[in-house]
């Protein structure tokens, strides 16, 4: 459950971002949606990990903090 909702806390922002710039999307540059293209793919990079590190393989926790790190836990 803590592995959830850590990926649902990370991608839910993004997305949300996302969906409320859409109505000023035809007046926005290519480098925004460039911005927002590196937004969900660190997303996806996240998420991918936090399920690996959840799954114990030890090199998740580092690519996901460049060091040595400990997963979040959160109460219910």
């Amino acid at each position: 459950m803590d592995l959830l909702t850590s990926i649902r806390r990370t991608v839910v922002p993004m997305i949300m971002g996302w969906v409320v710039s859409l109505p000023i999307a035809p007046y926005v540059d290519a480098a925004a949606v460039e911005t927002a293209l590196v937004a969900l793919l660190g997303a996806v990079y996240y998420a991918v990990l936090r399920v690996l590190e959840d799954r114990g393989i030890r090199a998740a926790s580092f690519l996901i903090g460049m060091g040595v790190t400990v997963p979040p836990k959160y109460d219910g």
